[in-house]
């Protein structure tokens, strides 16, 4: 069904795609293994989890607080409760934001 919650939802696996390097889909012999939202939920429990997360060649590229921001929006975009994800105006404003500060 879609919704513009279901479009948060989907923002945020892009989001962990782009910070994981992991496709969506983790596949093994060609049979779906694991979701990215599955997998990120396992792997993060404490905001401070979000170095779980990244993709290795990332992490010489953005500053820690950038990406923990950015981990716990991904997280907060895939919330099983639909009511609990943000609205995807404050996600422009929250990714704005983060691209000033790492551009200053």
């Amino acid at each position: 069904h879609l919704t513009r919650k279901a479009d948060v939802y989907s923002f945020g696996i892009v989001m962990l795609e782009l910070l994981s390097g992991r496709p969506a889909l983790m596949k093994r012999g060609g049979i779906v293994k694991e979701k990215i939202g599955n997998w990120a939920k396992v792997h993060y429990h404490t905001v401070d989890d979000f170095i779980d997360l990244m993709d290795g060649k990332l992490m010489d590229q953005y500053g820690k607080r950038e990406a923990k921001i950015f981990t716990m929006w991904a997280i907060q975009c895939i919330n099983p409760d639909k009511n609990q994800r943000p609205e995807m105006s404050l996600m422009v404003n929250v990714l704005e934001q983060l691209q000033q500060q790492l551009e200053s």
